[in-house]
Order: structure tokens, then C-alpha cells, then sequence
């Protein structure tokens, strides 16, 4: 889904950002499956990200791009981790 709204979102402007649908898919993933699975939809988002819409050898902004939704996407996974463990006390 969130390929398909970052599909939707090219098709209505010239200059989509890449990552925002996917920090939706991160949050909901570590929500339902925790910590490895929101890891995991970090990587497998990135890669996706890599493979469909960043073509070519990385740029020094495709790069830094990548490293933000990562590092960004891993903190929203640590929270939520550690929110289903509080709710869970």
C-alpha cells in the first residue's frame, strides 16, 4: 500500500518524496509484529525505495535520504517497541 501511495503521489507532482508513505507502513508494522518486524519493514522499505525510484549509482542526497528514513524508521520502531511493552505491564 504504501508503494501505491507513493505511486499516486508521483502522478501529482513532479517531485514526490520518497519515503513519508513508508514511515506508515514502519510504525504499523512494528505496532502489530514489534521490534523485528518494524526492523524489517525499515530494510525491506529502504530497498524498495532503492530499487524502484532511486536509479543509477547513489547521489550524496539519495544517500542521505536513505540514511534519514533509516535512522528515522529505527526510532519509530524503538518507540513503538517499547510503547507494546509498557501497555503490556
Amino acid at each position: 500500500m504504501a508503494a501505491a501511495a507513493r505511486m499516486g503521489a508521483a502522478a501529482l507532482t513532479d517531485h514526490p518524496s520518497n519515503f513519508p508513505p513508508f514511515f506508515v507502513a514502519v510504525m504499523l508494522a512494528a505496532l502489530v509484529g514489534g521490534l523485528w518486524a518494524g526492523l524489517a519493514s525499515v530494510l525491506a522499505s529502504a530497498l524498495l525505495v532503492r530499487l524502484l525510484w532511486m536509479g543509477g549509482p547513489l547521489d550524496t542526497a539519495q544517500a542521505a535520504q536513505l540514511a534519514t528514513f533509516s535512522f528515522s524508521g529505527g526510532l519509530i520502531v524503538l518507540f513503538v517497541a517499547a510503547l507494546r511493552l509498557a501497555v503490556r505491564s
